[in-house]
């Protein structure tokens, strides 16, 4: 049958309920409705899940919150009503953790179990990392814990400038900005190879003179690669 959902917010755009109706027997049938509450930093503190039954609301699922002091959710516990109780009992726990950039470094789900929490490995429930601000995250089924680790690319080694090789730094090219031709002055060093290509990587071509007429060129900015017996040197060449 179709399905109707509506909403209402506050002021700051925070969802206050959420509202499922759905089309029966020619009339609008209300069927589940949640509520939420906010704090002043308009982290939501609690999600409370109604079903309609003899035509009045019954709550029957409870999900608090609980946030560090950089809005951080720590804690994400679900509770329930069993068996037409009017108290709450405890039912799955989410406890999460965060780097220096809020980024989440674990998520641990535990369900109450003989009145202690127990690790959750093989319930079919979801288990998300969030980070990036919550905006992205990892997720597995069925499992009790997830960590992260996280890296800056300018720290990583790999893409690190390489040490210079001893020698190579004598290796320049001149004049740059050019108007046609370029010279290359390699000290000591032998070229084995002049390799001249455009700004996106195409390869132009390649000679073993020290001297380059590049007059033939648009304008524009160019990479040289000079193959030594000591190494490779690239070097940017602007021509007029």
């Amino acid at each position: 049958s179709p399905r109707v959902y509506t909403y209402t917010y506050d002021s700051n755009n925070n969802r206050l309920t959420e509202l499922l109706e759905r089309w029966r027997n020619n009339s609008v049938e209300s069927r589940f409705l949640s509520t939420y509450t906010y704090d002043s930093n308009n982290n939501m503190l609690t999600e409370l899940r109604h079903g309609w039954v003899n035509n009045s609301w019954e709550s029957y699922s409870l999900c608090t919150n609980t946030y560090d002091s950089n809005n951080n959710r720590l804690t994400e516990l679900w509770q329930q009503k069993l068996n037409n109780s009017n108290s709450w009992e405890n039912d799955v726990q989410y406890r999460m953790t965060y780097d220096e950039n809020g980024n989440g470094t674990s998520v641990e789900f535990w369900w109450w179990l003989k009145e202690s929490w127990q690790p959750a490995n093989d319930l079919p429930v979801d288990v998300r990392l969030y980070y990036n601000k919550r905006q992205s995250y990892f997720q597995l089924n069925a499992c009790h814990k997830l960590t992260a680790s996280y890296t800056k690319v300018s720290d990583l080694t790999a893409i690190a400038k390489p040490p210079a090789t001893q020698g190579l730094n004598t290796v320049s090219i001149y004049p740059n900005p050019t108007t046609g031709e370029l010279r290359i002055e390699n000290g000591e060093l032998r070229i084995q190879q002049v390799s001249f290509f455009d700004i996106t990587g195409v390869h132009l071509f390649s000679t073993q003179q020290t001297t380059l007429d590049v007059s033939h060129l648009p304008a524009g900015i160019y990479f040289v690669q000079i193959k030594t017996e000591k190494g490779m040197v690239a070097k940017k060449v602007v021509k007029w």
